[in-house]
C-alpha cells in the first residue's frame, strides 16, 4: 500500500543519511518535510521525492547538498516521467 512504500522510503533514507558522518534525525526529518513542502508546488509525490533523495544519499552527500539538488532532481524526472521507456529504445 502506499503507507507501506512511504514508510520504506522514508526508513531507507534516513538508513542512507545517517552513513554520513555528522547527520542527524533532525537532518533527515528536514528532507522529508522538505519533500511534503515540494509537493504542495509540484507535480512530484512527496514519496517520489524521499526516493529521489535516497538515491542522492546513495552518493554520501551532506543534508544540504541532498536539499539543494531536490528541486533539480524534480526538474529532470518530470519531462522522462512523461515517456514510456521500452528495451529496445534507442
Amino acid at each position: 500500500t502506499g503507507v507501506l512504500e512511504l514508510e520504506r522510503a522514508n526508513e531507507r533514507l534516513g538508513t542512507l543519511m545517517m552513513n554520513v558522518k555528522g547527520t542527524t534525525q533532525a537532518q533527515v526529518d528536514d528532507i522529508i518535510k522538505y519533500g511534503d513542502a515540494l509537493e504542495i508546488v509540484t507535480t512530484v509525490e512527496g514519496d517520489a521525492t524521499v526516493a529521489g533523495a535516497s538515491q542522492l544519499a546513495t552518493f554520501q552527500l551532506q543534508s544540504s547538498t541532498i536539499k539543494a539538488l531536490l528541486p533539480s532532481l524534480q526538474n529532470l524526472a518530470v519531462p522522462l516521467s512523461r515517456y514510456k521507456f521500452h528495451g529496445n529504445s534507442p
